[in-house]
């Protein structure tokens, strides 16, 4: 009986919005705005990169608009002008009407999003992109209109006329979208009020539409929209079933409305993040940039027993940018991984660090980097690797080298399994033998080698070459 009821909420509803010009004018504007954002503002044409990221990163932003103004007639007008009461008296429950104007919210942003695809056959002709990735990246953008869309919803059930529908639906999705930016841990905060909003990005659409668009499709992404959604359209309909009785207090129940789309948002938040520790996740790029290659996963497999990883962090994350924190938990994520794939040889240690302390030393002193802040604060963001009395550090995980994270903690497992590194000589006029302890300025090479060999330079004037080198650069 739900289905059926569901199924002529839809069809109604689609035939009151789909008659006249509305749809046109809604789906071309859209889209131009979309086309605007990509390659005038982002000014696609010189990125060199055959990659709807554009798309991604500025349709949040568009739909704060776009999204409110098709569901600001869901209810809001309806209760002014009476036809809410006419539909209320039809055999529906609350939970099928809401339902129904949802679905069919969800078909007109559906075939919307649809109509970027020419964007896709740009990409395909001016480059060679990842065709799981835009699956991914489209999946996720569906997902997150749908659950903007019910928090518009939400809005336009709290609201009486189509007007304040609207700007209530914008200005709470401008807030959830703006959690993401990190502009709340702010100095001025008291240091508890700053604490929480370091995460406040969990509550955010953006943060979890930005981990699907780049091809990592975790559970906790599509749990957190699908909860987000689910709420919002369980509050609505509490919002509706009040509209049917009279009550002494009219601004309650809209009120608790309100404080419940934002308690959504954070349960939402919070739960999602809870699950991201299971690492449930299917990844959808060619490269399969996102997982753990068997390669990797036997050489963790095939580390001396007793091989122990020390992540080290700031326990204090204020005043660290977004982005940095979002590499650490991405990195404290690979690095438990790596532990679950070992079978039990790799045990993983998480240390939380303060500035100044006891601890913060003994860590510098194994060469974790005290990394310093424009704003005058410092953090630590390394981690050691040990086995047999020998260890390797990664002193700071640089977030621009995300992409070879996977390499960087597959690198130092592997030396630790070699008894005896290659041993390789560097001949050249440019070096001389003290740049293997003092590196040469503008020269990296010597750094990267001295990770995995054995290395030594050469004098460029010497007589002989000693046999004990196995390669010679």
């Amino acid at each position: 009986m739900l289905k059926s009821n569901v199924k002529s909420v839809v069809a109604q509803e689609l035939n009151s919005r789909l008659y006249g010009h509305s749809p046109v004018i809604f789906f071309c504007s859209f889209l131009f705005f979309i086309a605007i954002c990509v390659f005038f503002i982002g000014d696609f044409l010189d990125t060199n990169l055959a990659s709807p990221t554009l798309q991604w990163r500025f349709l949040p932003w568009i739909s704060i608009i776009f999204v409110p103004a098709l569901a600001m007639r869901t209810f809001g007008g309806q209760k002014n002008s009476g036809d809410i009461n006419l539909l209320l008296s039809y055999p529906f429950t609350c939970l099928d009407i809401v339902l129904g104007k949802w679905f069919a919210g969800l078909v007109i942003l559906a075939v919307a999003l649809g109509f970027t695809f020419p964007f896709c056959v740009t990409l395909e002709y001016l480059g060679d992109p990842d065709w799981g990735a835009i699956f991914a990246g489209y999946l996720g953008a569906f997902l997150c209109l749908a659950s903007m869309y019910a928090a518009a919803i939400l809005a336009s059930a709290i609201c009486r006329d189509e007007i304040n529908a609207f700007l209530l639906g914008s200005c709470t999705l401008f807030i959830l979208l703006f959690a993401d930016l990190g502009a709340f841990p702010i100095t001025v905060l008291p240091s508890v009020l700053q604490n929480i909003g370091v995460f406040t990005y969990l509550i955010s659409p953006f943060y979890w539409l930005d981990e699907m668009s780049a091809g990592n499709v975790e559970l906790a992404a599509i749990f957190y929209f699908l909860i987000f959604s689910a709420l919002c359209i369980w509050i609505s309909c509490y919002q509706i079933d009040y509209f049917r009785k009279s009550s002494n207090k009219p601004y309650w129940v809209p009120l608790m409305g309100v404080i419940g789309l934002f308690l959504s948002a954070v349960i939402s938040g919070v739960s999602a993040h809870k699950m991201m520790q299971f690492g449930i996740k299917i990844d959808f790029t060619d490269t399969q940039e996102y997982s753990l290659h068997p390669e990797t996963i036997e050489i963790a497999r095939n580390s001396q027993s007793g091989t122990e990883i020390e992540l080290f962090l700031n326990s204090d994350t204020t005043g660290i940018p977004l982005q940095i924190i979002k590499h650490m938990e991405r990195v404290e994520r690979a690095i438990k991984y790596l532990g679950q794939a070992s079978k039990g040889k790799i045990k993983i240690k998480i240390s939380k660090l303060r500035l100044d302390t006891k601890l913060a030393d003994g860590a510098e002193r194994q060469g974790i980097k005290k990394i310093a802040l424009s704003s005058g604060d410092a953090f630590y963001f390394g981690a050691v690797f040990k086995a047999n009395k020998r260890h390797l550090v990664i002193s700071y995980f640089d977030v621009g080298q995300a992409a070879s994270l996977e390499y960087d903690l597959a690198l130092p497992l592997s030396n630790l399994a070699i008894e005896s590194p290659p041993q390789i000589a560097l001949l050249s006029s440019v070096l001389k033998p003290s740049n293997v302890n003092v590196p040469h300025p503008g020269l990296s090479v010597i750094e990267k080698l001295k990770r995995q060999y054995d290395v030594s330079i050469i004098p460029y004037f010497s007589e002989s070459i000693a046999d004990e080198y196995d390669v010679l650069i």
